[in-house]
C-alpha cells in the first residue's frame, strides 16, 4: 500500500532533478561554447545564456497559457 505513493515520489524526483541537470549542462556548454569558440568575454557569455534561457522559458509559459485559453 506504501510502494505505489513512495514509486510516484521516486519518478517525479528523479524527473526534476534530471530536468535539473539537462539544463545546468545546456547552460554551460552553452557559456563554454561562447567563451572558446567565439571568443565572447565570459560575463558577457553567462549574461547572454541567462538572457536566453529566461526568453525561452517565458515563451514556453506564454505559448502553455496560449495552449490552456484555447481549450477552454
Amino acid at each position: 500500500m506504501l510502494l505505489f505513493p513512495l514509486a510516484v515520489l521516486t519518478v517525479v524526483l528523479r524527473a526534476l532533478f534530471g530536468s535539473i541537470l539537462g539544463i545546468s549542462i545546456a547552460t554551460l556548454f552553452c557559456t563554454a561554447g561562447l567563451v572558446v569558440f567565439g571568443g565572447v568575454p565570459t560575463d558577457l557569455a553567462i549574461t547572454v545564456v541567462a538572457l536566453g534561457m529566461n526568453a525561452m522559458l517565458l515563451s514556453l509559459l506564454f505559448l502553455g497559457s496560449v495552449a490552456s485559453g484555447a481549450q477552454s
